[in-house]
């Protein structure tokens, strides 16, 4: 025990909103995407509510296409996460020794790849 009275403080690490809102298209055709965005409210680093972490919206793109040759599956996709190439922490340290809260993510990267079905 510290002996702060932490009384009315927010919980660290949890944000104050969150939110997902995804939608997929598959027109039938074997082609489908989706375009997905999670919001994150801002929420507190450490237990007094002294280091703020700001808000962030993250968007992701995913394509695909799904087709059949000599009795085999094959599915190639393509997607691109942080589309709008955002700011923001993929991990918070709560109460990190030092004032090392906050672990950076990723800028806007691409991946793609090919599944095979026998």
């Amino acid at each position: 025990d510290s002996g702060e009275d932490l009384a009315g403080m927010q919980l660290p690490g949890v944000p104050r909103q969150f939110g997902y809102l995804g939608i997929t298209w598959q027109p039938g055709n074997g082609f489908a995407g989706t375009l997905e965005a999670r919001y994150s409210g801002d929420l507190y680093a450490d237990n007094a509510n002294t280091t703020r972490v700001p808000d962030y919206t993250l968007t992701n793109l995913r394509l695909g296409y799904e087709f059949e040759m000599n009795a085999q599956s094959y599915r190639l996709y393509m997607g691109i996460n942080n589309l709008l190439d955002e700011d923001y922490n993929s991990n918070i340290r709560i109460n990190a020794f030092g004032g090392r809260y906050f672990e950076p993510a990723p800028d806007r990267h691409f991946y793609a790849g090919l599944v095979l079905r026998f």
